[in-house]
């Protein structure tokens, strides 16, 4: 894929050519398809790629849904406010702490969502519904808040 450029559907295809009976297991082929997207390098600040580790991380510890005693560190970006960086950072409006960096933005397809907040999403000229939410991933900051240390707050 990477030296001739090609994308999984071509790759497949010339392997399939070659060997009738190849199987790619769906796994792999995930990981292909997100290859491909990165242009044919792993680019670890992609906020794709960011996504799918973390998908993949709740999907190995299924115990971070209700509150994990212990988290793999790289599920954690570096506190933003502990390390100095010319990119654009996001700041509390009340206490202006910083809260993520814009590298930690992860991207999402904006959906339908609760019909109960639909005052909360304004539309363009041409009527197409905008998105106001921002999906990151965790900054070590959040640690607590994720173990559920910080019940109810």
């Amino acid at each position: 894929m990477k030296r001739y450029r090609l994308s999984f559907t071509e790759a497949y295809n010339r392997l399939k050519c070659l060997k009738q009976d190849v199987q790619v297991n769906s796994g792999f082929e995930e990981q292909l398809h997100l290859y491909e997207a990165m242009h044919w390098e792993v680019d670890i600040s992609s906020p794709s790629y960011k996504q799918y580790r973390l998908q993949k991380i709740t999907e190995k510890y299924p115990e971070l849904q209700q509150g994990a005693p212990e988290l793999p560190r790289e599920i954690f970006a570096c506190d933003p406010a502990h390390s100095s960086s010319s990119e654009m950072s996001y700041r509390c409006r009340k206490c202006r702490r910083t809260l993520f960096r814009g590298s930690s933005i992860l991207s999402h397809a904006v959906g339908d969502g609760a019909s109960a907040f639909s005052h909360k999403k304004p539309s363009n000229l041409t009527g197409e519904v905008q998105c106001t939410s921002y999906f990151i991933e965790p900054v070590q900051w959040m640690e607590p808040a994720l173990l559920g240390v910080m019940d109810g707050q």
